[in-house]
């Protein structure tokens, strides 16, 4: 056990004690002298020498070695990033992120019609008695309001001939308040179903022209469109009879048909690949990558805004809205390293390493194991307050397992595939904030898979012009290499990150925009990353020691998980 006092001074409850020539004692072959080296020679085989007792000279001149490597990329870029470094006022920081709504969001689904009929002209609020969101509470909508939905019957999916009217239920598949929408290949808290409250798409309005997809069969493409003007537009919401809560939105559109086919069906009606008998099933609104991509998938199942008509000397007609504004909070976290050492052992002559003060060298440690374990936290952090009210700042790793797109990487991963997850994280209808820098960061098992596929690449493929894959040699960003090569159009930089080798992770996306670091600084106090020297001394306290405090007190915050991606080892 160590001491708990030096001479007949106590030292603080908690403070730790100092590195001295023989504390803390070392397994061997150190022995109990931490300046005193038993020779351990590397090299075995014949020949070896045994050189002796590496407390002497020997003349060993300047024939060490010293291993050094690029521990914390991840970091280091948000460090030094121009823009990643934002100072908060407060250890609890709240932050917003806004997302503006792109022409190309204002889309619906066409989930119910009426037969050659107008709904009266008054918003709808229909009780169910189901207690949440359910293809069971869509039925009851559809057989109560009197609308056809999917069923065994395909004329159900079909609209009226050219001039009848009708009416159509449409929902959303996105909350438009924050904007916020399902993120690529999740499912449960962060899924949004068809018509979820706060999804109503309430952008149609009276004298629009609604483009609506079409197809042949339930087995088909699209295959062609309708167009429908609307007479009036009607807000639709659905409550639980026992809660009164509203567990479903959307909007009534009474139409005037001005174009069509009547031979066709409405793709967002024929959401499976069969109908069952007598029922009626919800839109599956989940996307991935390749045929379950927003592009292959949603697409031809959404009703966009396709131009408007009006009377000569018209009104101004009406409006819409949104709310594109969301907040987030995260934490402060305390970080601290303490170098320790007694007066006798910082004034002994080290004969051997780089460095031949044990001060310096015990200075060097310990500024390498504050930045890793903030790298490590900057990773895999858990926002939290536990119950010693100790506030834990939250890493990107479990950031984006949480809120982030989920891709898969095994050893089988494609070159068709790693296009195809691109495709879909990069999709302009997706990503839709208006900077976006992404990094990405990969273990090394990832990192030498891409160098093995350039090399399959060269002697194998044609590169040519109509070829989507192309490398674009290696750079350095804040002194850390990456490659760079050409994805679908997307360039990627990819780093290797040594913290990722210890995880399921293969790579990660950050949009660099938005990722901070937040070093607490108020009140004139400035609590970033720094050092505090001789904290204790022989000259404050008495004891012949020295001791140095690293501290920080920060946080990281992630903003727009839609624009952030992580590929889990398959």
């Amino acid at each position: 056990m160590p001491p708990t006092a030096y001479g007949n001074i106590e030292l603080p409850v908690g403070a730790g004690h100092p590195h001295t020539v023989n504390y803390p004692e070392q397994v061997q072959p150190w022995g109990d002298n931490n300046f005193s080296v038993t020779n351990l020679n590397q090299r075995s085989g014949r020949g070896v020498l045994d050189v002796g007792d590496l407390g002497r000279g020997y003349n060993f001149g300047r024939t060490f070695t010293f291993l050094s490597f690029n521990r914390d990329p991840f970091l280091h870029h948000l460090v030094r990033g121009k823009y990643n470094r934002v100072p908060t006022d407060d250890w609890q920081y709240q932050y917003g992120i806004e997302r503006s709504v792109r022409a190309y969001k204002r889309y619906g689904y066409v989930v119910g019609i009426t037969a050659n009929t107008e709904l009266a002209t008054a918003d709808v609020i229909h009780t169910n008695v189901e207690d949440s969101w359910s293809e069971d509470a869509y039925q009851d909508i559809l057989s109560e309001a009197g609308f056809t939905g999917l069923s065994a019957d395909l004329a159900n999916a079909k609209l009226p001939a050219v001039d009848s009217t009708c009416c159509l239920m449409l929902m959303g598949d996105y909350k438009i308040a924050g904007n916020l929408g399902n993120k690529i290949s999740v499912s449960g808290a962060k899924d949004f179903a068809l018509g979820a409250p706060l999804t109503r798409p309430n952008w149609f309005l009276p004298n629009h022209t609604i483009r609506i997809p079409l197809k042949t069969d339930w087995t088909g493409q699209v295959t062609d469109y309708a167009l429908v003007k609307v007479i009036s537009s009607y807000s639709f919401t659905s409550t639980n009879s026992g809660s009164s809560a509203d567990i479903a939105h959307g909007v009534l559109l009474n139409v005037r048909v001005l174009k069509n086919d009547t031979d066709k069906f409405v793709t967002s009606m024929m959401g499976g690949t069969s109908f069952v008998v007598n029922t009626a099933t919800l839109l599956d609104v989940s996307h991935g990558v390749g045929s379950a991509s927003i592009a292959q998938k949603l697409e031809p199942k959404r009703s966009y805004i396709s131009g408007n008509g009006w009377h000569e000397l018209s009104g101004y007609g009406h409006t819409d809205w949104d709310q594109p504004l969301t907040t987030d909070h995260g934490y402060c976290q305390i970080f601290k390293a303490t170098a320790m050492m007694s007066g006798r052992a910082m004034a002994t002559v080290l004969k051997i390493g780089r460095q031949k003060s044990p001060w310096q060298r015990e200075w060097g440690r310990k500024m390498a194991q504050i930045n890793w374990e903030i790298g490590q936290a900057s990773y895999w952090g858990e926002q939290m307050i536990d119950p010693d009210k100790i506030t834990y700042t939250e890493g990107f790793v479990n950031y984006v397992l949480n809120n982030g797109n989920v891709f898969q990487f095994s050893s089988t991963k494609k070159h068709d595939d790693f296009i195809d997850d691109i495709s879909a994280f990069t999709d302009p209808r997706y990503t839709v904030n208006n900077e976006i820098a992404h990094a990405y960061y990969c273990d090394t098992w990832t990192w030498n898979w891409f160098a093995k596929m350039g090399g399959y690449l060269k002697n194998n493929i044609e590169i040519s012009p109509n070829y989507s894959f192309q490398f674009s040699g290696k750079g350095k960003i804040g002194g850390v290499v990456f490659r760079q090569f050409d994805v679908d159009g997307h360039t990627i930089k990819l780093f290797r990150d040594i913290h990722l080798d210890q995880s399921n992770i293969r790579i990660i996306a950050c949009n660099m925009v938005d990722a901070k670091i937040r070093p607490f600084i108020g009140n004139g106090v400035n609590r970033d990353l720094q050092v505090y020297p001789a904290v204790a001394s022989i000259s404050k306290g008495g004891v012949d020691m020295r001791v140095d405090l690293i501290q920080g007190d920060m946080g990281f915050q992630w903003g727009a998980p839609e624009t952030q991606a992580v590929w889990l080892r398959g």
